[in-house]
């Protein structure tokens, strides 16, 4: 008996995937062909603005979220310098995303976090030297300006369609996310900043971002199958690199997994509930190592491992902090039922 809400197939999201794949290259092929020098760093804003204006249907959904991400951007590439100050800026956006659930907003605020963890790692800014106030200027500028693109672009696309937004998170369930977010956040920021400021090191806060739920069994399932899927797509990557080794051919080949990898956990919502997850994570995983670092070979190999590893570390943190915090809000009931 077919349901009313039955999900869209595996080939229909490819097909709505490759459309907003298109309309962000076209919206990035625009912008280099007029400024190249900020075409790079505007892709954070295009994805942002352009996910902000299909979930919410609206311009101003789009460019508010563009315009957040520009200023927490800014903040992020001038406090990098300093692994304690980023790892408390982290940790208040650790706060800010959990309190987010509340109101049905964790899916915006959740691609906000993660690019903007990605901006406290080193990147080539547009003009400036790495940290500087001129530096962090011309990449909150790219981020707004590929976010009014994307923004533009994606409103016509979607002709005010968007999906529901997500339920409000209980208010014990948040508590718990919310200081597993927020400590993990802040000292995993703290640490890695100490020992490693390679770009693949931001996947280590990344990943935290997508493991921490409100649910403690979901956050369990996900953080084991998130963790297998990880070392089954490391040894993917492994193989691919051993004989793929040039650029182009290597980020042909993560685009097709990435969208692959979309695909499925669009058409399997259970993926978000952590079933299946490790599907997913092996498909995902050499799309994004392939992509990060294309040159095939030791270059391609070390992410690949450094990433597995990571994968590991924010697997076991998310999940013992998420375990503690539930104890630290059964020790308040009263409190707790009184805010519910």
């Amino acid at each position: 008996m077919s349901s009313a809400h039955a999900s869209p197939s595996f080939l229909a999201v490819s097909k709505t995937l490759l459309l907003v794949a298109s309309l962000m290259a076209i919206a990035l092929i625009a912008l280099a062909l007029t400024v190249p020098e900020l075409a790079a760093s505007a892709i954070p804003g295009v994805i942002v603005g352009g996910t902000a204006t299909v979930l919410f249907g609206r311009v101003i959904w789009g460019l508010s979220a563009a315009a957040i991400l520009a200023v927490l951007t800014w903040i992020a590439v001038l406090i990098n310098v300093s692994p304690i100050a980023a790892g408390v800026f982290m940790a208040l956006l650790g706060l800010g995303m959990g309190l987010s659930g509340r109101r049905g907003l964790r899916a915006i605020a959740l691609t906000i976090v993660i690019f903007t963890a990605g901006s406290l790692f080193p990147l080539t800014p547009p003009s400036g030297a790495p940290g500087s106030v001129q530096a962090a200027s011309s990449m909150a500028l790219a981020v707004i300006v590929g976010g009014v693109l994307a923004t533009v672009m994606f409103r016509v696309a979607g002709r005010g369609h968007h999906p529901p937004l997500s339920p409000p998170t209980a208010w014990p369930d948040l508590i718990v996310q919310t200081i597993t977010l927020s400590v993990t956040l802040g000292i995993a920021t703290a640490l890695v900043l100490t020992w490693d400021r390679t770009t693949v090191a931001a996947w280590l806060l990344i990943t935290i971002v997508v493991l921490a739920q409100p649910h403690d069994d979901v956050t369990l399932r996900r953080s084991i199958e998130r963790v297998a899927g990880t070392l089954g797509g490391a040894l993917a990557v492994g193989a691919i690199a051993l004989v793929v080794h040039v650029p182009w051919q290597a980020i042909a080949i993560g685009l097709v997994l990435a969208v692959a990898a979309w695909s499925y956990r669009f058409s399997h919502p259970e993926v978000e509930q952590g079933h299946h997850y490790w599907i997913y994570a092996l498909i995902w995983t050499p799309a994004m190592v392939l992509l990060a670092v294309p040159q095939g070979g030791s270059a391609t190999l070390a992410a690949d491992t450094q990433r597995a590893g990571l994968t590991i570390i924010a697997a076991i943190s998310v999940v013992l902090v998420s375990v503690l915090a539930r104890k630290l809000v059964l020790l308040r009931p009263q409190a707790t039922n009184a805010i519910t």
